[in-house]
């Protein structure tokens, strides 16, 4: 009889655990349901939302802890996310895309690249709108969506050209199937809706993004103590193309469809090779890169390798460019940037956005664009 009782109450335990189980399973069911329907994009047919733009924002904020001239940066972005000045969106001369060396979230307003290459025009006499559409953390990959998702809801948008400034975030991207499913246009399976419009999907996904961009690949916005970089001449890795081959593949195909995309809006594409900090020319002409190894999914790599694959991308951008009949600027191998040019891995301070931005001008100055300056 006692050992009878001793199991009843056991059975009713274990129904009692399995109901409370069961409660929050369905609690939190319900849960991702509310979040899903008022957050995510199962109805809603504006993509725009998925693209994490800053629109329609007006920032001051304190810098001088990235670098010391920073000190107050202003920040403004329009209500189209648009960064720059022009007179409407069906008078835009030249709009930029990329990363956040394009952005450039912390080089304050009339300081960027765009501003130097806009006020370059201006002093040859010429009226030149250069705006920024740079979004931060985007690869080709967000380049493309911005076509399909951002692009068409900007009322009569009809820029002479698209400047692409990437590669810098593309080293790293390895999701193959996204860009299969765009270049072959595939019917959208049901893991590419999840992705598309699941809002819980996009929140891992961001977080995802900023562990691995912060504590990974370290290429988020931080103050790089240079002085104490130690460099090297030798490289760790023997054979840079086989190491990026499959990532080199993907690019390719991404930067074919931005062309493509170009000049389906009746624009002219313009590709620049994108720079990074951890490698340097020697007046003898060597190149070397900073000592500080890392690892590139399971190979050890130092800067001096990060030279080497950026190389193999810079060489893919030529090729692709040039056959999709763009402007081609190798700024990765023209450029002999200077100390003070950035304060990290990736980004530039305004004295290395003036660097770019006049090497630019150099280089689209006999562009048919713009309007001539009336003389008072």
């Amino acid at each position: 009889m006692l050992r009878f009782a001793i199991e009843c109450k056991m059975s009713t335990k274990r129904a009692g655990f399995w109901r409370v189980l069961l409660f929050n399973v369905v609690l939190i069911g319900a849960a991702v349901l509310i979040l899903e329907l008022v957050f995510g994009d199962w109805f809603h047919p504006n993509k725009i939302d998925r693209l994490n733009l800053v629109r329609d924002c007006h920032l001051r904020y304190d810098a001088s802890y990235l670098y010391d001239s920073a000190g107050d940066i202003h920040y403004s972005r329009d209500k189209w996310g648009l960064r720059g000045k022009y007179p409407s969106l069906d008078d835009i001369d030249i709009v930029t895309l990329g990363g956040s060396a394009t952005d450039q979230r912390y080089v304050s307003d009339g300081f960027t690249w765009q501003d130097v290459l806009a006020r370059e025009f201006a002093a040859a006499g010429k009226n030149v709108s250069v705006v920024n559409a740079g979004v931060d953390g985007q690869s080709t990959f967000g380049h493309i969506k911005d076509f399909d998702w951002w692009f068409p809801t900007l009322p009569h948008f009809k820029p002479k050209y698209v400047l692409f400034y990437i590669a810098g975030n593309d080293i790293y991207k390895s999701d193959n199937s996204d860009f299969d499913d765009l270049v072959n246009n595939k019917p959208p399976t049901w893991k590419t809706r999840i992705r598309e419009c699941s809002a819980l999907y996009r929140l891992v996904s961001l977080g995802m993004g900023v562990y691995q961009a912060q504590h990974v690949h370290k290429i988020t916005h931080r103050k790089e103590p240079f002085g104490s970089w130690q460099w090297t001449t030798q490289p760790l890795v023997q054979d840079h193309r086989q190491l990026v081959q499959e990532r080199l593949d993907i690019y390719g195909k991404a930067v074919a469809m931005l062309a493509q995309r170009t000049r389906a809006i009746g624009a002219t594409p313009i590709f620049v090779t994108q720079c990074l900090s951890v490698y340097r020319f020697r007046d003898d002409g060597q190149v070397e890169g900073r000592a500080h190894t890392e690892m590139y999914d399971t190979t050890k790599i130092n800067g001096l390798d990060l030279y080497y694959i950026m190389r193999e991308f810079w060489a893919v951008t030529m090729q692709e460019c040039a056959k999709e009949g763009g402007i081609c600027l190798d700024a990765g191998d023209d450029i002999r940037w200077q100390p003070g040019d950035f304060y990290d891995v990736i980004h530039n301070t305004p004295q290395g956005a003036d660097r770019l931005g006049k090497y630019l001008y150099q280089n689209l100055k006999d562009l048919p664009i713009g309007t001539q300056q009336v003389a008072h």
